[in-house]
């Protein structure tokens, strides 16, 4: 169980960041399109 929490938590460690990196890549398209 513990390596299962494990991998769950360096899997969302990874996936956060690139979300974080996503949106602000989104929010600068609009203001360029803009």
């Amino acid at each position: 169980m513990e390596l299962e929490t494990n991998f769950n938590r360096d899997h969302l460690l990874k996936l956060v960041p690139n979300l974080l990196m996503s949106i602000p890549m989104h929010a600068l398209s609009h203001t360029d399109r803009d």
